[in-house]
């Protein structure tokens, strides 16, 4: 494994969630948290075999991960939408992307365009545009090859913050 992708011991880059025979949490909807023992019995509601999967068990507390009962057929969707969930919340905002496409006959101005940042918890803020990286302010962006980018200070704050959404607006 390449320590630069996925982390060190110390400073993981990854979490790893079980999906496997393990008894249902209370309710079974729940997923067993990483402060939760390993759990040693197995699921019910399914007549193959099975088992509770401790070594994946242990490599998802070890890693942070959520273990979710495999017999649970009818729950997988709440399994999918909590990893989401976490991804999201842990995944900061990106400080790169691509002007949008415009829909065909239409143009966007440059010029036009603006960010609204708005924090995990407060009002929104608009920034504005900067000539380029050189003249960047701490609530500011700029455009370079089709690309808007938010300034470094912008993009330090934005990335921060967990709960961080930009929204790009132009005319």
């Amino acid at each position: 494994m390449q320590p630069a992708r996925f982390g060190t011991a110390e400073g993981r880059k990854y979490r790893y969630h079980a999906i496997v025979g393990l008894k249902e949490n209370d309710p079974a909807s729940a997923p067993w948290p990483p402060s939760a023992p390993v759990v040693d019995s197995t699921c019910t509601g399914y007549s193959g075999a099975l088992a509770p999967g401790e070594n994946a068990q242990e490599v998802a507390i070890l890693t942070g991960g959520l273990r979710f009962p495999l017999c649970q057929f009818d729950q997988y969707d709440v399994v999918f939408s909590t990893i989401a969930e976490g991804i999201a919340q842990t995944t900061p905002v990106a400080c790169e992307f691509a002007v949008p496409k415009t829909p065909e006959g239409k143009l966007i101005d440059p010029n036009t365009i603006l960010l609204e940042y708005t924090p995990g918890s407060g009002a929104p803020q608009t920034f504005s545009q900067s000539k380029d990286l050189f003249a960047c302010k701490p609530d500011q962006f700029y455009i370079e090859n089709e690309t808007v980018k938010l300034c470094p200070a912008a993009c330090q704050l934005v990335q921060a913050d967990p709960g961080a959404k930009i929204d790009l607006t132009y005319g």
